[in-house]
């Protein structure tokens, strides 16, 4: 079995897109306990993830539709105000794939508004999802939480040499490759 291969780079660009745009809370409730809320997008263009903005919550997690997780940062919030953190390592998301995105909260306050966004600038935002604990949030919601994401659109392939890889054994390649650029 063989996989292939793809690289990206990160333009100069400045990454001044949310999804979101910093709504206010429509509704809150003091929570005892512990867990994830969020949503999930799909992004219609590749997007570089640069940094997370939450209403409330000690840490913002970012995974796969199917629960692989790509990143998770801390975060120090202010309980119904945005506060943005960078991430310690941008994120590249690829145009057409389903993400979710969201904050975890122990014993804290959710902040949340009613209406689900259906869009932002570069893609759809697709359902709201919970769970208890720290974990990947799947039980289905009705309402978007504040939780977001700062990104970019600048971002290109590197092309290089080979794009298909040898193939696996024992579910492992390794092998060199040559970055053309």
């Amino acid at each position: 079995l063989s996989a292939n291969l793809s690289a990206w780079a990160l333009g100069s660009a400045p990454a001044t897109n949310t999804f979101l745009n910093s709504p206010s809370a429509q509704e809150s409730w003091d929570l005892g306990g512990e867990f994830t809320m969020g949503y999930s997008f799909t992004p219609n263009t590749n997007l570089v993830v640069t940094a997370v903005r939450a209403g409330f919550g000690d840490k913002v997690s970012l995974w796969t539709d199917t629960g692989v997780l790509l990143a998770s940062q801390n975060v120090t919030s202010v309980p119904g105000t945005w506060v943005e953190t960078p991430m310690t390592t941008p994120v590249v998301l690829l145009a057409g794939i389903t993400y979710r995105v969201g904050v975890h909260v122990n014993n804290g306050t959710l902040y949340w508004v009613n209406n689900l966004q259906a869009t932002f600038p570069n893609g759809t935002i697709n359902a709201a999802y919970f769970i208890d604990g720290d974990t990947f949030p799947d039980g289905s919601d009705s309402v978007e939480y504040l939780v977001d994401l700062r990104y970019g659109t600048d971002i290109g392939s590197v092309p290089f040499n080979p794009v298909v890889s040898a193939n696996f054994t024992a579910g492992a390649w390794s092998g060199n490759f040559t970055v053309l650029q």
